[in-house]
């Protein structure tokens, strides 16, 4: 999968894994030709753990491991971009709670993202399907 990514993506410091915790707890159970795990922790404050000598993040969003599950992502992630559309807009209403004196609140904001260079900045690897 790391080799699955242009070059020069995968050069880039902006360049790491993404995966959820309990895909990132699976990782060290494989081990290496030597039985030493392909990752492990770091053992520095403030520096990233590596895995295959990359960063890699751990997103709560992503999914587990599954079948289908598009689990683990790779490549450079400043090729993705993030677009508000508009501005942050606030509501308040005085009916919704009415019965129990209270005035409630929402916030809404609008936002897209993309990949901006879709011929290899990011792969991402997907569990068989059968």
């Amino acid at each position: 999968m790391e080799y699955s990514v242009i070059a020069p993506y995968r050069q880039s410091r902006s360049c790491y894994w993404l995966a959820a915790d309990k895909t990132i707890g699976g990782f060290r159970k494989i081990t290496d030709t030597v039985g030493r795990p392909i990752w492990e922790p770091s053992a520095v404050l403030g520096s990233p753990d590596l895995l295959l000598g990359k960063p890699l993040v751990a997103d709560p969003f992503m999914p587990a491991m599954a079948t289908s599950a598009k689990a683990i992502c790779f490549g450079d992630f400043s090729q993705f971009f993030v677009r508000l559309v508009g501005g942050v807009r606030f509501e308040r209403s005085d009916d919704f709670a009415f019965g129990s004196d209270l005035v409630t609140f929402r916030a809404i904001l609008r936002g897209d993202g993309t990949l901006v260079d879709q011929t290899g900045a990011i792969k991402y690897y997907a569990g068989a399907s059968t």
